[in-house]
């Protein structure tokens, strides 16, 4: 129900992360930072630089309205992954959850979070 804390990487690098969720829900990850200043960082289709990346997981039976809102707040929905909900899905929220990669363009992070947080507080998830 909230943002997660925003990160800078400014080293090329290899970072894990672990973040709590429910009560016995361990999320890890890797992120790989490479340092290329000759080629900026493109949307999956190649055709738009971006400068700033996040996901938000979504029901999957409502991801249509998601998309809409955060094509609505004038960021891009880079790609979208479904997965089954291992817990068995949150009261109304189906079995199938999703995850929205968004990016944007051009745009002040100052000026994301807002919507993001706007979007995050909507979401049906304790």
């Amino acid at each position: 129900m909230q943002l997660s804390p925003t990160y800078t990487f400014d080293k090329s690098g290899v970072y894990n992360y672990e973040a709590q969720g429910d009560p016995g829900v361990t999320m890890s990850g890797t992120i790989t930072v490479v340092d290329n200043l000759s080629a900026p960082v493109t949307s999956s289709d190649g055709s738009t630089a971006i400068d700033t990346v996040g996901i938000l997981m979504v029901p999957t039976q409502d991801i249509d309205n998601y998309v809409q809102e955060i094509q609505n707040a004038g960021l891009t929905v880079d790609s979208r992954h479904d997965f089954k909900d291992l817990r068995g899905g949150q009261k109304g929220t189906g079995d199938v959850q999703s995850l929205i990669v968004w990016t944007s363009t051009g745009k002040d992070l100052n000026s994301i979070i807002p919507t993001i947080s706007e979007l995050s507080s909507s979401l049906p998830y304790s």
